[in-house]
């Protein structure tokens, strides 16, 4: 292991190793990831693997949209099965408010290319999902290119196709700061060892504030706690992700079987992820009314992880301050996963060419001084 590197990157989620393998793609390979624990140990591990653009804001619908082609193909580019499969999302609206936010959506992302059908017809949802029982559902929405992936799958691909190119990769090794020399940061400091660098890049996901502030920089995101449960394994039989915003449930079954459920619920100390057993009510409770069938599915594992949550619901990428090598990532405000793919290749693209594409330019710490925030409003779970 070198002691300096071109590009010094800090996480490996998606977001750090996406960016790394965007990096490579473009020829670039004097790179070290440096992760504290493991591969998608942090909100890459925890999340439910979704990547849905049905989204109401221009930026994560373009994020999503333009995100599922690589999330595609990305299988036969790593050569590494992420368990990729597009079954659709069915989101429900249960009282005429929530009905006008989804149909203020659809209007945006068909306006944008993501042709999501409006269904006015309970039977028309059952036909699409016979397990759910749309008794009191006011209007729902289906994209059938909506896509889930296995969250782990694409961490443990890319860390393999990252080493095979030749890029320095260190785990069990955790970033204590940053030491900085005018408007440069000059080293990276971790837990056994001091790296020099050209490039720092912080993908930490939460611990994002942490470092910055090491060298005097800010983290504009509040940390919130989220729970999901997995159930025993069943026979396939759930093709698309239900999202009800009734309870502001989501449920989806993996291609192993288990059914993963969540819900909106904040609770609890953030700073641990303990789970609780008023989330496995809550859950419990939302899923009987929503599929009352499945009222005795077992349950197998649950746990709890962090939302890193912006003021607006959207991404953070971007310079920090007036370093002139020092960038950031993360912010995913419960969908980092689903838009990591395109959001990595714009903020690689960004950090080699200096120029930003929509949606990365809306996506910087400027908007933040602004008074007219447009917030994200389909954030669930």
């Amino acid at each position: 292991m070198k002691s300096r590197y071109e590009y010094v990157i800090i996480g490996a989620g998606v977001s750090g190793l996406f960016t790394a393998y965007h990096l490579a793609q473009r020829g670039i390979h004097d790179i070290i990831v440096i992760e504290k624990n493991y591969p998608a140990a942090g909100g890459t591990g925890r999340c439910a693997g979704g990547a849905r653009a049905q989204w109401a804001t221009e930026e994560n619908i373009t994020l999503v949209k333009n995100s599922i082609p690589i999330w595609k193909r990305l299988t036969d580019e790593i050569g590494f099965n992420i368990w990729f499969r597009q079954g659709g999302y069915l989101i429900m609206a249960h009282n005429e408010k929530q009905a006008e936010l989804l149909v203020k959506g659809v209007k945006i992302q068909r306006r944008l290319g993501w042709k999501t059908k409006i269904i006015e017809d309970p039977e028309e949802v059952k036909r699409i999902a016979p397990w759910v029982n749309p008794y009191d559902m006011t209007l729902a929405t289906f994209n059938p290119k909506d896509s889930v992936i296995f969250p782990f799958a694409p961490a443990w691909g890319l860390w393999r196709f990252l080493r095979e190119q030749n890029i320095t990769l260190l785990k069990g090794e955790g970033v204590t700061g940053l030491k900085a020399e005018g408007n440069r940061v000059v080293k990276v400091v971790t837990e056994k060892r001091t790296i020099e660098a050209d490039v720092v890049i912080s993908a930490a996901g939460t611990h994002n504030r942490e470092i910055l502030e090491t060298v005097g920089g800010e983290w504009p995101t509040k940390r919130e706690k989220h729970q999901i449960i997995v159930t025993l394994p069943y026979k396939f039989f759930f093709n698309p992700l239900i999202i009800s915003f009734k309870h502001s449930f989501y449920m989806t079954q993996t291609m192993r079987g288990e059914l993963v459920l969540g819900i909106g619920k904040i609770e609890g100390d953030h700073e641990t992820f303990l789970p609780t057993a008023e989330f496995l009510y809550e859950v419990a409770r939302a899923l009987v009314d929503l599929m009352p069938s499945l009222r005795k599915v077992k349950i197998m594992r649950h746990w709890a992880g962090h939302y890193d949550v912006s003021p607006d619901g959207k991404p953070i990428a971007d310079r920090v301050g007036n370093f002139e090598n020092l960038y950031v990532i993360g912010a995913g405000s419960g969908h980092g996963f689903m838009v990591s793919p395109y959001l990595t290749k714009l903020f690689a693209d960004y950090i080699i060419r200096g120029r930003k594409e929509f949606p990365l330019n809306k996506l910087g710490f400027d908007r933040f001084k602004s008074k007219k925030l447009e917030p994200e409003p389909f954030v669930v779970g």
